[in-house]
């Protein structure tokens, strides 16, 4: 396969990050961020 791509823009919601950029910095640094979820 030689097509190419570009990720042109990225979100997400995630516990413990309000934005991407914590959202990486919290997986480069092993942070867990499991939470208990009700019913």
């Amino acid at each position: 396969m030689d097509d190419q791509i570009a990720v042109i823009g990225m979100a997400c919601r995630v516990p413990g990050a309000p934005d991407l950029n914590t959202f990486w910095r919290n997986l480069i640094g092993g942070m867990s961020a499991r939470t208990v979820l009700s019913r």
